[in-house]
């Protein structure tokens, strides 16, 4: 009939063409980056998000991602939700059902991030990133689930890591890895219970640092990759045969299994294609693309530490930078006793602080008086300070409260040692 346009489409090579894809915090970074790839396949995209109107400190909201969305070549549909609130969250899942008729695929991306240790947390920022993370993980999916089991290819995908039990993941960020954990953990027995309904969970996460994630304000933007990466690889994920269950991808390992090898094009400066920084929760085990940072290892024993006190320095001062003396802006005199007595200085007031021998030039606002071994058990081993005055090991003349603040240094350089 004149006037009557048809599209004509292949799904053999838009395979999401017309599935309902429902994305928790896509307003920006890799929650965007997967609703823009799943667009340009023809899915209707919904994005909840609790972001309405434009924020300096977050890019974008849910009205300009459905924008690029629509734009991209996809339905869109945006929905104000806050993942902590049940009710949103009901309502957000009836609008999107409403408006295209049910739910395929369920993207868990909506995450909080707060990096703290045990003592500095605030049982706030605990619940706030609990409540995101893995409640919210937990509740989003179960909403869903009706709507899931009337799907003929239903899909649930977290954006969240392998579980990898290394102490060094959980010291200094214990509440982080338990929210994150918190929704690894959905996928592994939700991807065993929902089988029987054919009802595929997996979990994507970016095996390198991702140039638009919070963490990576602490790095050079070379050294990260864009987010296209984790778009590219949530579309394989969806549309491998046969479909995965109960799987843990990392974003280059869900490309290779497709048959990409070429990966530089994922970089920010394809010139540190070698240089990448690993992710939270990554170590060495799998196919690394890119070379892991060289560790900064400090294998010193307690008898060393006279011998090897300017190795001991110029690891600490390598991870000093301005936004640490920023937060810090303190001097530290330190004297060492023994047979050899030694003086050393923290500067973390000036430039991007420094950690050296000698006297400071500028008058130091707070002097520890130490011995050798307690040097070595605070500088090498990551004992609290602080612990150390309490147990009248160490020496403080200036004001005792900037302990607290040497024992944040002190344990997160250690950390990274």
């Amino acid at each position: 009939m004149k006037g009557l346009e048809i599209e004509m489409v292949d799904k053999s090579v838009r395979k999401l063409y017309g599935k309902n894809v429902f994305i928790t915090g896509g307003t920006r970074g890799v929650g965007k980056a997967i609703a823009l790839r799943l667009a340009r396949d023809g899915a209707n995209i919904v994005i909840a998000a609790e972001t309405d109107k434009p924020n300096s400190s977050k890019e974008g909201t849910v009205h300009s991602a459905i924008q690029e969305v629509e734009a991209a070549g996809g339905r869109g549909l945006a929905v104000l939700m806050d993942i902590r609130h049940e009710d949103q969250i009901k309502h957000a899942v009836e609008m999107a059902v409403k408006k295209f008729g049910g739910i395929d695929i369920l993207i868990n991306n909506a995450s909080a991030i707060s990096l703290t240790d045990t003592e500095d947390t605030d049982m706030k920022d605990y619940d706030l990133i609990n409540s995101v993370n893995a409640r919210g993980t937990f509740l989003m999916t179960k909403l869903c689930l009706p709507y899931l089991k009337n799907s003929t290819t239903p899909h649930v995908l977290c954006i969240s890591p392998p579980i990898n039990l290394k102490t060094f993941w959980f010291a200094g960020r214990v509440s982080y890895s338990i929210a994150k954990y918190g929704m690894s953990m959905c996928v592994i027995g939700m991807a065993e219970e929902f089988r029987g309904y054919g009802i595929s969970v997996n979990a994507l996460w970016p095996r390198t640092i991702i140039e638009t994630d919070d963490i990576a304000e602490k790095y050079a933007k070379q050294v990260c990759r864009k987010a296209e990466i984790m778009g590219d690889a949530a579309y394989s994920i969806f549309t491998m045969d046969p479909r995965p269950i109960g799987e843990f991808f990392l974003d280059d390992q869900a490309l290779m299994q497709t048959g990409m090898t070429n990966l530089g094009s994922y970089c920010v400066d394809p010139n540190y294609v070698n240089q990448l920084v690993l992710n939270a929760f990554v170590d060495d085990s799998g196919t690394i693309v890119g070379k892991k940072p060289e560790k900064l290892t400090m294998e010193i024993g307690k008898s060393e530490t006279s011998s090897q006190l300017m190795k001991i320095l110029q690891k600490f001062e390598s991870l000093f930078d301005e936004e640490l003396v920023r937060r810090t802006n303190l001097i530290f005199q330190i004297e060492i006793t023994g047979d050899e007595p030694k003086k050393v200085y923290i500067d973390l007031k000036n430039d991007s602080g420094c950690f050296r021998m000698g006297e400071s030039l500028e008058t130091a606002d707070v002097l520890l008086t130490m011995d050798e071994n307690v040097f070595y058990e605070t500088f090498v081993k990551g004992i609290r300070p602080s612990y150390a005055f309490k147990n009248g090991k160490l020496h403080v003349v200036g004001d005792k409260t900037s302990l607290r603040l040497l024992d944040k240094v002190v344990t997160t350089s250690v950390s990274k040692l």
